[in-house]
């Protein structure tokens, strides 16, 4: 580099340099190379020494100096222009500037000229689409990645994220035939076990119990031990109370589900699981067991030293809101829980937060005092 200044041998010695240089120097050896391309007036070598220079100043958060360095390297016209313009749309992102982000990589899709980085812009508009909630779009650029690029190793993932994005969408025909089409490719098992739990969340949506549990009951014979499996485990138990309302005996062994659940659930778990068990005992006419069940949710989540916040954010929040209306539901209408006093009680707490239904518990109490009488709450 330093015996053959200015010539392409040089530029090419400086690029190198770049890239064998450890942190300390790299920003400076990139500097190097990109002058030295410069003075060779080469536009593939400049090309690659202003993508390796960019790359640097992405790494230091630098993206101001980064797309710099990336439209000059379009404007070189280069073989590698096109993945410049392809990275800029990195640059603009992390700078903020979301709508040229989306447009530039929009314009590389529409662009036949732009060879393989087509395939990783339809791929990032995708992704882009699902995290900011359009998922009717990210299905469909989703769907449309996997169809023609076939062979790209991202296939799974995209398939699987437009199946979620469908499930989002409530598509739940799409959603179920975009997870078969996943599980037709013989991906890897973490991809495998949520495309067939997308299949039961489809079927579960759309009522279709029975059909729901048989793919649950194959996650959790195939997956055994793993959270998609647990998922499923949950899910099946919904779905067994669901037809409880055609065979009471489900509501027994959706019991059974949630209960397998309860020894290795942290508390936010706990509190829903709970107050699914609760809900079985109430439709197999335990009123004693559901108060209980309710009851306790109540009290460990009061309790001063339970592992969750005490707002209205917390998961466990929603479950402990439900076991006070419900126990509160029992406790007015069953003197032997406690009676129109105790619910009274429960409904006060609720009522007095920030926590959600406590506009429920406020109404319930209006028509508690109303009418005392222990009878059937709303």
């Amino acid at each position: 580099a330093e015996a053959h200044p200015g010539t392409r041998d040089a530029a090419i010695a400086r690029l190198e340099i770049a890239r064998l240089a450890g942190p300390a120097d790299v920003s400076r050896t990139s500097a190097e190379a990109v002058a030295a391309a410069r003075a060779a007036d080469d536009p593939e070598i400049l090309c690659a020494a202003l993508i390796a220079e960019a790359m640097v100043a992405a790494r230091a958060y630098s993206f101001s100096t980064a797309l710099a360095d990336l439209d000059e390297a379009v404007e070189t016209g280069a073989s590698r222009a096109p993945e410049a313009r392809y990275l800029r749309v990195f640059a603009l992102f992390n700078l903020g500037r979301e709508t040229e982000a989306v447009e530039s990589c929009q314009a590389i899709c529409d662009d036949e000229s732009s060879g393989p980085w087509r395939a990783d812009a339809t791929l990032w508009l995708g992704k882009f689409s699902f995290n900011a909630g359009h998922y009717a779009e990210a299905a469909e650029r989703l769907v449309a990645f996997a169809d023609e690029w076939p062979d790209r190793r991202e296939v799974p993932d995209a398939l699987l994220t437009a199946a979620r994005a469908m499930l989002a969408a409530k598509r739940w025909e799409a959603a179920a035939a975009a997870a078969a089409r996943l599980v037709a490719l013989s991906p890897e098992p973490g991809h495998a076990a949520a495309a067939r739990k997308i299949q039961g969340e489809a079927l579960h949506e759309q009522m279709r119990f029975e059909e729901a549990i048989l793919v649950f009951d194959d996650i959790i014979r195939s997956w055994p031990g793993t959270a998609d499996a647990r998922d499923a485990l949950l899910l099946k138990g919904t779905c067994l109370f669901a037809l409880g309302n055609e065979d009471p005996s489900r509501y027994a062994a959706a019991e059974e589900c949630f209960r397998e659940l309860l020894p290795d659930a942290g508390f936010a778990e706990s509190s829903q699981l709970n107050y699914r068990i609760g809900r079985c005992r109430e439709r197999i006419g335990d009123v004693k067991g559901a108060y209980e069940t309710y009851y306790g949710n109540v009290l460990a989540y009061q309790a001063p030293s339970h592992p969750v916040p005490a707002g209205a954010l917390s998961d466990a929040a929603t479950w402990y809101t439900r076991s006070l209306l419900n126990a509160a539901d029992i406790a007015a209408t069953h003197e032997e829980h406690g009676g129109v006093a105790t619910a009274t009680k429960l409904l006060e707490k609720l009522a007095h937060s920030d926590l959600p239904g406590h506009a429920k518990a406020e109404e319930a109490l209006r028509r508690l005092h109303e009418n005392p009488q222990p009878r059937p709450m709303p």
